[in-house]
């Protein structure tokens, strides 16, 4: 019998050109416009215009990997709507980091899942697109 995979909470910080980030959001959304959707996640959810908190039973390598490979592939598509996809791709401006178990200095030490429930709760009161998914 296999293990079950433990879930980890990963901060993914992104510079990206500014219509790449609707596609990015697309690609974990899975969103018919996507040709080729993220399905390695439980959960995400946007804390600002550039920063998600994924959650994941990849690593943060595999799961940049993923995203860039996928980007990759859809990169011939991509090139329709915008020209220098090839550009991001060849040189990806993205960082991500487990933060499972991290603590991290806000208002007061708290790890990944805190920072991930407190960025969940912040975003559904203010009504605003949370952008969540739950898969």
């Amino acid at each position: 019998m296999t293990e079950p995979r433990e879930l980890r909470v990963l901060l993914v910080m992104y510079d990206l050109p500014k219509w790449l980030h609707k596609y990015l959001h697309s690609l974990f959304d899975g969103k018919k416009d996507a040709p080729r959707s993220l399905a390695y996640f439980d959960d995400w959810i946007r804390v600002q215009q550039s920063v998600l908190l994924v959650l994941t039973h990849l690593r943060p390598d595999a799961l940049k990997e993923n995203i860039f490979g996928i980007m990759a592939l859809n990169a011939r598509l991509l090139n329709d709507l915008n020209q220098g996809i090839q550009d991001v791709v060849s040189a990806p401006r993205m960082f991500v980091l487990d933060v499972t178990e991290a603590d991290y200095a806000g208002t007061g030490l708290k790890d990944g899942w805190e920072w991930y429930e407190l960025a969940r709760r912040k975003a559904l009161s203010s009504r605003l697109p949370a952008q969540h998914m739950e898969g």
